[in-house]
């Protein structure tokens, strides 16, 4: 089990103060043995103080130790405390937070002052993720809405991901901007059907027409499988072809009763 970065300083800490601890205890020994003829020897008074002045040092280091020991870690929990608000943020998705200038200083400077311009770069990274996403889908919207068939992507929960107008006019299916509705069409029976057996099956089966009374005419129904990066089955698009365009939309004007005069 391989140990936290605290704990591998207070090893090294402990270390420092086990080490002076001996060289002290050593030095007290051998001071001690300076031999000398009487109290009134020079050499008894130099030894006084050394072992003095070693006793003192000795009690210093100690305490001195003790409060790296448990100090250290809070320090350097406080230092780091800023970059780690910043990650947690960026976990959450949240991109436009920066450290504050005062925390740029001491010994994780360099540090902060990376993690700044790595937050810099992560949203001008995303700010052109969504843009080319945006442009993408402006430019899909383009393209669905200039054919002549209609067009449905589903998701895996058999929602309605993209739909474009011919067939929503087909289908009779209200805006999708907000609230993706279900598969749960008030139209021909054979076409929910369709649209059921291609999600259960997650695969591809074969088109098939339909008959459609709305525009009196057989409609041809295929479809294609959507994976995910990963490969898994993440959706599926449904094409409508054969549709009378002029029908359908000649038949949604005359369904529109004109407005009374009063």
């Amino acid at each position: 089990m391989k140990s936290s970065f605290q704990t591998k300083l207070r090893i090294i800490v402990l270390l420092l103060m086990i080490l002076i601890i001996i060289e002290s205890a050593l030095i007290i020994h051998f001071v001690t043995k300076i031999p000398y003829s009487d109290a009134s020897d020079p050499l008894f008074l130099i030894r006084d103080r050394m072992l003095s002045i070693e006793y003192i040092f000795l009690f210093v280091e100690i305490i001195l130790g003790i409060i790296l020991l448990f100090y250290v870690p809070i320090i350097l929990n406080k230092s780091f405390k800023p970059i780690e608000n910043v990650f947690n943020e960026i976990e959450r998705g949240k991109l436009d937070i920066t450290i504050s200038e005062k925390y740029n200083k001491g010994p994780v400077a360099s540090l902060i002052n990376s993690t700044n311009i790595m937050l810099k770069n992560l949203r001008e990274f995303d700010k052109a993720k969504k843009d080319k996403i945006i442009e993408n889908r402006s430019r899909l919207d383009l393209i669905l809405e200039n054919i002549n068939d209609g067009v449905i992507i589903i998701n895996d929960k058999c929602e309605i991901v993209l739909i474009n107008n011919h067939a929503q006019n087909l289908l009779g299916i209200p805006s999708i901007e907000n609230n993706p509705p279900l598969l749960d069409f008030h139209f021909e029976g054979e076409i929910l059907k369709y649209f059921e057996e291609a999600i259960a099956k997650k695969m591809l089966i074969p088109e098939r027409k339909i008959y459609f009374p709305k525009i009196k005419k057989h409609i041809t129904f295929k479809n294609g499988i959507i994976h995910d990066e990963e490969g898994r089955f993440s959706g599926m698009v449904i094409i409508i072809t054969d549709i009378d365009l002029k029908k359908l939309y000649d038949t949604n004007v005359n369904n529109v009763k004109p407005k009374q005069e009063h």
